[in-house]
Order: structure tokens, then sequence, then C-alpha cells
């Protein structure tokens, strides 16, 4: 059995001895407590009576309370009793003020309209200067991506799988030489998916095409069951002339849970178990005819933090092996440490 993975803000648990961690237990039920407070006060602070305005001032007080005493004994996560002796006034202006100000001005005007679609969206990509491609792509050739945007194929196909609703954007997950990955939601099923954005320039765009190929032959052929901890792709479209992958959503790559845990190693039985997962990964590459030609920590994610199980990603270099357009498999800097490690055992058999 793997020992159980707990990955936290800081450090991990379960992978290095005496290690130590603070149960996200805490913070989750914390935050459930803050926010049926939260709900309870606003739906008090909308009715306009004197008990309900004194409710909202009396949870102000309380978040002070949580904040000043958060995590420490007797800290309480219930909902704030009504103080009798809340300011009327104050508690009401305050709320018609702020957290409530579209309703207040609706009251004012009755012609004033407001919509959550008008808010300032948040850019994703950086830069974000428009630069070419009507405006849709900065100095960099990659697509100009905010919070709430949705990806949609240009010819309105719904691309290879029929998502003919689109993939609202979310968040980034990352971006490289290649592009940018964000986190989206599928507006037909509501399902999470990473979206893979290539760069509008005709040489990614190509080997984009390539990627596609390879991890189509083995999600369907060579590893059609999923077992053999290969990434799925789940669609592929065209989206203002930039080549957009789907793929489902994973977690932390190795790097990073490597850095989490103070770059400290790895429980070996959690070695154990990564690397015959990643060989299973590689003998199906290499039944296929296929060279990874990037194979690093950052490109092996965790996607289950409970079983350990990892999947290869990131096959934008990959190719066929009577195919092959790079004169490197690595990267530099593993290749830097490759060439070090094997210095160092020719100059121990020199000297012997």
């Amino acid at each position: 059995m793997c020992p159980r993975i707990e990955v936290t803000t800081r450090r991990v648990r379960g992978i290095a001895p005496d290690t130590d961690t603070v149960e996200p237990s805490f913070f989750l039920s914390a935050f459930a407590g803050t926010a049926r407070d939260a709900a309870i006060s606003m739906d008090a602070a909308m009715n306009g009576s004197d008990t309900h305005a004194r409710a909202f001032v009396s949870f102000q007080e309380h978040t002070r309370n949580r904040a000043s005493g958060f995590g420490g004994a007797g800290a309480s996560t219930s909902a704030p009793e009504v103080s009798s002796t809340a300011h009327k006034g104050g508690s009401r202006v305050a709320a018609r003020t702020s957290v409530f100000l579209t309703e207040t001005y609706k009251r004012c005007n009755p012609q004033f309209g407001y919509n959550t679609h008008l808010n300032p969206k948040r850019q994703l990509t950086k830069p974000s200067k428009p630069v070419g491609n009507v405006g849709r792509d900065n100095e960099n050739q990659d697509l100009i991506i905010s919070v709430g945007d949705v990806l949609t194929p240009d010819d309105g196909t719904g691309g290879d799988n029929g998502g003919d609703h689109g993939y609202e954007v979310r968040d980034v997950l990352g971006s490289g030489t290649f592009g940018q990955v964000v986190r989206c939601r599928s507006r037909s099923g509501g399902a999470q998916a990473a979206v893979k954005v290539i760069k509008n320039h005709p040489a990614y765009f190509h080997q984009a095409h390539v990627e596609i190929g390879i991890l189509h032959m083995l999600n369907t052929k060579c590893d059609a069951g999923d077992t053999h901890h290969i990434v799925r792709m789940l669609d592929h479209f065209v989206c203002a002339s930039h080549l957009c992958i789907v793929f489902e959503v994973l977690n932390v790559n190795l790097y990073e849970l490597l850095r989490q845990n103070g770059f400290r190693g790895l429980h070996l039985k959690l070695v154990k178990k990564f690397t015959q997962q990643l060989l299973r990964s590689l003998k199906v590459l290499r039944s296929s005819n296929i060279i990874h030609c990037d194979l690093k920590p950052e490109n092996i994610l965790v996607k289950s933090l409970e079983s350990g199980e990892i999947k290869l990603i990131d096959f934008g270099s990959a190719c066929f092996e009577n195919r092959t357009v790079y004169q490197y498999i690595q990267s530099r800097f593993y290749r830097y440490v490759l060439r070090v490690s094997q210095i160092q055992t020719l100059f121990a058999h020199t000297r012997r």
C-alpha cells in the first residue's frame, strides 16, 4: 500500500518522515463556517427590519473576533447571536452603502441596471496588450485570455467530440514556449478540463497536430483502457486561429511535489510506486515506436493524491522513431545533470 499523500500549502505528509502539517479539514471547516455565517447575515441585511440590521453588525463583529483568534482554543464557527446593543442606524447605512450598494442604487433610480458580466475581467495572459490577430493575440502570439472567456471552435462544429457550447475559462494552470494551459468548465456538461492553447505560429501549430495524432493513437489503440498512465485527450479544435487541445484535469507535478516537501526526497515506497507506473507508460511508448523527447519531473503529474496514481503528459515534443525532428531527448537542465554524472563515472573508471 502506498502511503496517503496530503499536499498542504507548505509541506507534504506521508512522503518524508517527521514533517509537520496542518490538517486541511481544519481550513475547510473554518471556511464552511464563515460562508454559512455570511449567507445568514446577507439574508438578514436584505430585510429592512431593525433586528436584521443588528444581525449584520453582529456578524461583522463576529468576523473580526474570528480573525483575531483564528485557530485558537474556543474559536466558534456557528452563526453569531443577534446583539441587542447594536446601533440600528449605523448597521443599516453600512449594509446599504457597501455589500448592497446596487440595491440602494435601484431604489434611488428604478432604471438602474447592473450585471456581473459588466465587471472587469481578470486577464490571465501576460503581456495582455493586443498586437495582432485582430486584437486577439499579444506580442508573443499567445491568445489573450481572461477569466470568464469562452473558448469555442471558429467553424462552429463543436470540436472533435461535440463540445458545441465551448469551454468557459476559470483560471490559468501554466504556460511555456508552446503557449498556455487554462482550467476550464465545459458549458455542455459542466465537467472540468485543462485546455492547452497553442501559439498562433505555423511551427507550433504543425507540432500540435503531431501531438494530437500521437495522443489519439495512444488513447484509442495503444492504451484504450487507460491503464498505462498516459494523459487522456478529450477534445481538440481551433479557436481564434489557435489550436486548442482539451485534456483531463490532473494535480501537482512531481517537481512541485518535491519542492513542497523541501527537496528532502520521497518515501521509498512512493518512489517505487511512481517508477512502476512510469515504466508501464514507457513500455507503451516503446511498443508504439514513440519518443517522448521531454521526459522530466515537470511532465509527470499526480492524478490522485489518495492512491498516488500518476500520468505522463506533454507530448508536444514527441515524435515517431522514424520521423525524429530533434537531436536531443531531454531538457537542457537534465542533460547537464546527466553529463556531469557521466563525467564522474568516467573519471572513476579512469582512476581504476
